[in-house]
Order: structure tokens, then C-alpha cells, then sequence
């Protein structure tokens, strides 16, 4: 057993070692601290970089998220425009193909020295299935180039 009397009796070279070796570990644990504060201060530093990096991807992630909607909105106003265009191509095309081309004969024979502007507006509907047609025949009766009298005849179909 070992007794507080014994260890101030030892000699003065084990004394010294002892201190030697306790100085040492001294030494040796700053070392270490200021190499934990080093890491600890580089990983805050680290962190604050990434931190504002990921902000920013965050920002620019949300701004691309709204260009996106905004785009996809776009494309469906477009597509509905092209939609209602088409519609209104094929309703004229069957305006044209149907009804004008033996209206504009009809009305050629009968004509001979006045000229006619025939115009037809149609209601053609890209859901419904009814079709209402006016055809406006104007009948100019020109002499000399100028216009000498206007009739105007309007059938309904």
C-alpha cells in the first residue's frame, strides 16, 4: 500500500521524470485543444459556405419551379389558342367547300354588268352541332371605274 509519507520520498530524478512527463502531457493536451478549435472553426466555416451555397440552389431551384408553371401555363394558352384556330380553319373550310362556291355560280349567271362582293359570316361552334349561315350578297353597279349604286341582299340558312 502506498501512503502519502512514501511519495515525497522518492528521488529527486523520479521527481523531475515525473514533471518532465506531466509537462508533456500538458504540452500535449493545448496541442490537441487548439487542434479540436482549428476543426471546430473550419467546420463552422464549412457549414456557413454550404449553408449559403444551398441557399442559393434553393433560390434558383424555386425561380426554375416558377419559370417552369409559368411555361406550362403558356403552353396550354397556346394549345387552346391553336385549338380555337383550327376549329375556325375548319368551319371556314366547310363554309367555303359547302355553300359559297354554288351561291357565287348561282349568282354569276344572272349578274352581267354589275360586279358582286358575296360575304358570309357562320357561327361554327367546336362543341355544338348547330350551324347557323348568313350570306350578305353586295351588288355595286360600277361606271367608269366609280361606284354608281350599292344593293345589299342577306339570306339567313
Amino acid at each position: 500500500m502506498w501512503r502519502p509519507a512514501q511519495r515525497f520520498s522518492r528521488p529527486p530524478s523520479q521527481r523531475s521524470q515525473i514533471r518532465c512527463t506531466l509537462q508533456g502531457l500538458e504540452i500535449e493536451l493545448q496541442s490537441q485543444q487548439s487542434m479540436k478549435d482549428s476543426l471546430e472553426n473550419s467546420l463552422a466555416e464549412m457549414e456557413g459556405r454550404y449553408s449559403m451555397q444551398l441557399g442559393r440552389l434553393q433560390n434558383q431551384v424555386t425561380s426554375l419551379e416558377e419559370q417552369l408553371v409559368s411555361l406550362r401555363s403558356d403552353m396550354e394558352r397556346q394549345g387552346q389558342e391553336y385549338k380555337m384556330l383550327l376549329d375556325i380553319k375548319t368551319c371556314l373550310e366547310m363554309e367555303i367547300g359547302l355553300g359559297l362556291s354554288s351561291s357565287i355560280s348561282g349568282l354569276s349567271s344572272g349578274l352581267s354588268s354589275s360586279s358582286s362582293h358575296i360575304s358570309s359570316s357562320s357561327s361554327c361552334p367546336s362543341s355544338s352541332t348547330s350551324t347557323t349561315r348568313k350570306v350578305v350578297i353586295v351588288t355595286e353597279e360600277m361606271v367608269d371605274g366609280k361606284v354608281v349604286s350599292t344593293s345589299e341582299t342577306k339570306h339567313t340558312s
